[in-house]
């Protein structure tokens, strides 16, 4: 009875997991064929947030015209109803009348001669005036860095360009940490465009900040393969099916990780349905089975974590040649490390955030190190195992992860030579996993700086603050607004997400599936 109650203590925990764990991959309409291509931007200038002037004096005018990126697959397909509204789209709001076009981000990558048009436009209102443009991703985390490359790519100048965005997706890590919710509860664009008017009223007086892009590069040693997808297909050099690909390189804004987490995210993906509520199963089934399975951590393939050449920590631990422990070793196994950008990771856990105050072995001074996504800097933290990251993804209680580090990079993970053909290593990026046999090296650097429109409001003179609200929902910025504009403030409708309570856990995440 003892192991039966213990047994269904752990399944619990990965119930409970889903709401707050389903990372990108459950909704299959973020994944993209060419996930894995050489990606291929442009290096940009910029200096954290504490050296470079004030995002909000780089832009001091902002064009009414606003752009909508869509990504018709995500949410299930309810983000193509943005498509069904009239172009160009006048929406008459507090700031005067804005111009809304809205584009498929589908028919843009395939070269459409109308969507290709508009981003033609995008580039000769950036480069004749002196105003800069909102540019509104509608999709997931994974829609944004598409939708960045696409811009790239068309050679627009995104000095100029401030990014919004409306959280279709499923773990919408991006869209949290600017404060604009986790999700959509209502169907965009609403009655006579009425709720899609409210997000234009506020990205009209949302403010500015800065938002590093970073660059993942996984390099193989020769006879190595990546896998990915459902079948794990080998990922290879053009048409050649003689020659594997040995080098991937793609931008990550949210988030990197090596490890159970990927692992887990690979596992589900084998098991995936075509319904929202069966993929919840899955990906309960898959961190169950990893759980109760046998332990692979990081220290089986990994050797060891540099920082901008120099060694971090070995992974691996090995005989001291001192007779004494080695320094620079970590002192316990880590079943996943993970490299944060964003302040939430897996769907809007807070992981950096809640292990504020907690000892590390690395450096003390990491207990108090605060999190700016802007900021050049990326935080890293382990987990030991399955358990401990369940309660952190499941659970509002304090962190059980371990800081590691915190730097500007860039970060190297070296890998064991020996590795065979047949030691699977599984890693993510911003949800997206593949596997790599025979790594040799993966290196995290920083790439680029955007500008962000986040859910708080514009400062109208003097000095601008950069604070995100942490409030996890639009409806706070209604608030905000409407007293700005010295009204009354409104009861949240059905339209906005709702607020979740950090102290009590209400509204944090979701236990109906586990009541089933």
């Amino acid at each position: 009875m003892m192991t039966m109650r213990r047994g269904l203590t752990r399944l619990c925990w990965v119930l409970v997991i889903i709401d707050r764990h389903c990372i990108n991959l459950v909704d299959a309409s973020e994944s993209r064929e060419s996930s894995f291509d050489q990606i291929s931007l442009i290096d940009g200038e910029g200096a954290s947030s504490s050296s470079a002037p004030d995002p909000d004096q780089v832009c001091k005018e902002l064009s009414s015209d606003i752009l909508i990126l869509v990504n018709p697959k995500s949410g299930g397909n309810k983000a193509a109803k943005l498509l069904t509204i009239e172009q160009p789209y006048h929406h008459r709001g507090a700031y005067g009348v804005s111009t809304i076009h809205v584009v498929d981000i589908f028919a843009l990558a395939t070269g459409n001669s109308t969507a290709t048009e508009s981003l033609k436009k995008l580039k000769g209102s950036i480069d004749t005036e002196e105003k800069c443009e909102r540019v509104i991703i509608a999709g997931g985390d994974g829609t944004v860095t598409w939708g960045v490359d696409l811009m790239t790519k068309a050679d627009i100048n995104l000095e100029k360009v401030v990014i919004g965005i409306i959280p279709y997706g499923t773990g919408n890590d991006f869209s949290q940490s600017l404060g604009w919710g986790k999700t959509i509860s209502s169907d965009l664009p609403g009655k006579k465009n009425k709720a899609l008017g409210k997000w234009i009223d506020h990205w009209m007086m949302a403010a500015l900040h800065y938002f590093d892009l970073w660059q993942v590069t996984v390099e193989l040693h020769p006879g190595g393969r990546f896998t990915a997808g459902r079948r794990e297909e080998v990922i290879r050099e053009g048409d050649d099916p003689k020659r594997n690909v040995l080098s991937i390189t793609k931008p990550m804004s949210n988030y990197y990780s090596i490890g159970l987490d990927a692992a887990i995210l690979k596992e589900f993906q084998k098991k995936r349905t075509q319904t929202r509520a069966g993929n919840h199963l899955m990906y309960a089934y898959s961190g169950l089975k990893k759980m109760v399975g046998s332990r692979v951590g990081t220290e089986k393939y990994l050797e060891s974590v540099k920082d901008h050449g120099q060694l971090l920590f070995n992974v691996t631990r090995r005989e001291p040649t001192n007779g004494g422990r080695e320094d620079k070793t970590l002192t316990k196994d880590a079943a996943t490390i993970i490299c944060l950008n964003t302040y939430t990771y897996a769907g809007g856990r807070r992981i950096w955030e809640g292990s504020a105050g907690k000892s590390t072995a690395i450096d003390e001074t990491l207990k108090d190190k605060k999190q700016n996504f802007g900021d050049h800097k990326l935080e890293m933290m382990m987990y030991t195992d399955m358990r401990s990251f369940s309660l952190d993804a499941g659970a509002r209680l304090k962190s059980t992860g371990q800081r590691l580090h915190q730097t500007a990079g860039p970060l190297t993970f070296e890998f064991k030579p020996d590795l065979g053909d047949r030691v699977p290593v599984d890693f993510q990026i911003d949800g997206e996993y593949t596997t790599a046999y025979r790594p040799k090296r993966a290196t995290i650097s920083h790439f680029k700086v955007l500008k962000v429109l986040i859910n708080k409001p514009r400062s109208t003179g003097g000095e601008s603050e950069h604070r995100i609200e942490k409030q996890g929902s639009i409806a706070s910025l209604f608030k905000q607004s409407n007293a700005l504009r010295h009204r009354e403030a409104s009861t949240t409708s059905s339209e906005d997400s709702p607020a979740c309570d950090r102290k009590s856990g209400k509204g944090c995440f979701k236990l109906k599936f586990w009541k089933r």
